[in-house]
């Protein structure tokens, strides 16, 4: 197939528009067009991908494989390879990413012996990690599968492919597997700065679906950015810190027993508390959706917000800029957790706020205020503690209360 940088342009923008949490990603990769090596496409892992119009039979074909190799950068494939044997690692990768393709119903398979095993395959896959399928490789080719499969195959769940690869870089016979950025060198420094970079771009288009309101974000790459993108306070230490009675303590439990008491007798066992099973008892959070909040910041509060909310008893949101624009009560925060559809954008007070917390008449046993602090404040502190949560390194000083700064 004929490849021109019109067609790679055309395609790019066709795919960003389809998937839109990946535009960063999409728009950011060096695509090159060569024929000098013997796979439908390669990559590095990181900002580069080489396609060979010698391989590529088809749009359909040149989608497909353009994607797949998307997916290896988006999730990070190349670096977490590691110490592991290199094909066995990339035929894991490759598995996983056709799985994927194919739940995106992008399900045109490039022209492989394997192809008819995907069906088992899906049957076997459940919801592995890259790593664990590897393991599972690896098992599977440590023993002697002669009995039953030709001794130059490796098989798992009905999927069978070449010991002997024409390239150890390879995998399925999709692509190429080229060293990611530091891998060479083994300097941990340039890998880490290059994972980092992508991770940016990763959260970038992950909020901007999010913020759009557009869910097309398939599950499995929901599951995966939340894995490392996730709350970074350890709310309860820092509750426990500034307000001592903030947890209610009263789920106690025979399992595991408490260890004080086991060596005054077999019969005398005493309950032990399960710490996990505290709840806030009732907390306010206070959303800053002023004009100055990025989307970025906006999303990093929704998970302090999820983490809050899932160790309250009882919790509220309300998001306000100059005014209250949304008051959330327990059993609806899940849902606008989910949904992502924050109100705002104009000016910063947080005078609306506490008035509002008055007037409903809500005595919290906490208020935490998710802000940058460039705000206005009532002059008296109120009489329930506060605690301020801003973005490390930009934010303004606290009229009052305790502050806690987000990593970043």
């Amino acid at each position: 197939m004929e490849l021109t940088k019109e067609k790679i342009d055309n395609l790019k923008l066709r795919l960003f528009l389809k998937y839109p949490f990946w535009t960063t990603i999409i728009l950011s990769q060096n695509v090159l067009i060569r024929d000098a090596f013997q796979f439908p496409a390669a990559t590095d892992g990181y900002k580069t991908i080489w396609l060979n119009p010698k391989k590529i039979e088809s749009p359909d074909m040149l989608s497909h494989v353009f994607l797949h190799e998307i997916l290896h950068i988006v999730l990070e494939h190349m670096p977490r390879r590691k110490k592991r044997k290199p094909y066995l690692w990339n035929v894991a990768s490759d598995i996983i990413v056709e799985l994927y393709l194919d739940e995106m119903q992008e399900c045109f398979l490039p022209s492989m012996e394997q192809a008819e095993y995907w069906a088992d395959l899906m049957k076997h896959k459940g919801d592995l990690s890259v790593e664990e399928l590897y393991k599972l490789l690896l098992e599977e080719s440590n023993r002697d599968v002669s009995d039953y499969i030709p001794t130059d195959y490796y098989v798992y769940g009905g999927f069978s492919f070449k010991k002997k690869p024409m390239e150890e870089n390879s995998g399925l016979g999709t692509d190429c597997h080229l060293p990611f950025p530091g891998e060479k060198e083994k300097d941990d420094k340039k890998t880490n700065a290059a994972i980092d970079e992508i991770r940016e771009k990763v959260i970038q288009g992950f909020t901007f679906d999010q913020f759009k309101n557009r869910g097309t974000v398939p599950d499995f790459y929901r599951r995966y950015v939340q894995k490392f993108w996730e709350s970074k306070v350890p709310w309860r230490r820092v509750l426990m810190r500034y307000v001592e009675t903030i947890f209610v303590r009263d789920d106690y439990s025979l399992t595991p027993p408490n260890k004080r008491y086991l060596t005054l007798s077999d019969d005398f066992w005493l309950p032990v508390l399960r710490e996990e099973q505290e709840k806030i008892r009732n907390i306010v959070i206070a959303v800053d959706t002023s004009g100055s909040i990025t989307k970025e910041i906006l999303m990093q509060f929704a998970l302090e917000m999820e983490k809050l909310y899932k160790i309250s008893e009882n919790a509220y949101i309300i998001t306000c800029d100059c005014e209250i624009h949304q008051f959330i009560p327990m059993k609806k925060i899940k849902k606008f957790l989910k949904m992502m559809n924050f109100e705002g954008g104009g000016g910063t007070s947080h005078i609306p706020v506490f008035e509002f917390i008055r007037e409903k008449k809500i005595v919290p046993d906490v208020f935490i205020g998710l802000t940058d602090l460039y705000s206005e404040f009532p002059e008296r502190k109120p009489r329930f503690p506060v605690i301020w949560c801003v973005p490390e390194e930009n934010h303004a000083d606290a009229p009052w209360g305790n502050l806690v700064e987000i990593p970043r």
